[in-house]
């Protein structure tokens, strides 16, 4: 997603002061420390979930090694930020290089295969498992996502989720990007009252 995690800040005044959630933690593209050096500001807790163990510290950090699907059926935490990046999208709709070590990493760690229908399936429970914990005034980021003019839909890893996440009054405030290009998002708020 390169630095387009940064938009966020654009959308989150309005946000109430729970804590902030990263499921999918950083690949070397600086969304971790961002999210915690916003924690930090907000004087909330970040949560970072992610498959593979990851190393961040802080007094407000708290990292788990699990799936996102995993992670929320155990939390009792408020959330007022929310950014998903999690369960890869196959923009290629083939096999190359960079999809043949993430498929392993989702065969080893998840048991289940990298397919894009498993990317929307995975951004859906997590958004459905999510409803109990956000916050009324809230804000969610979805990585590798896009609106299809042509067709009229959402495209990409939370195409499924965005639905919903609008059923229960969000409303898709931002969005960029566009098929076979892997630095789309969608920023979706929600405001009550």
């Amino acid at each position: 997603m390169g630095k387009l995690y940064n938009k966020i800040h654009d959308y989150i005044d309005h946000c109430d002061n729970g804590n902030i959630l990263e499921i999918g933690m950083d690949r070397g593209e600086g969304s971790t420390q961002t999210f915690i050096d916003l924690a930090t500001s907000r004087g909330v807790e970040y949560v970072g979930v992610d498959i593979e163990p990851k190393k961040f510290a802080g007094d407000n950090v708290d990292v788990h090694t699990m799936t996102g699907e995993e992670y929320l059926a155990q939390n009792t935490k408020k959330f007022s930020i929310v950014y998903l990046d999690n369960f890869d999208w196959n923009y290629w709709a083939l096999e190359n290089s960079i999809i043949k070590r993430q498929s392993a990493v989702y065969e080893k760690h998840m048991n289940t295969e990298l397919t894009n229908v498993n990317s929307q399936k995975s951004h859906l429970l997590q958004a459905i498992a999510l409803e109990p914990y956000l916050t009324p005034n809230a804000t969610i980021m979805c990585d590798d996502t896009w609106w299809e003019e042509k067709y009229m839909v959402w495209m990409g890893k939370c195409s499924s989720a965005i639905p919903f996440l609008i059923s229960i009054g969000f409303t898709a405030a931002h969005h960029e990007g566009k098929a076979n290009n892997p630095a789309g998002c969608v920023i979706l708020t929600r405001t009550c009252g």
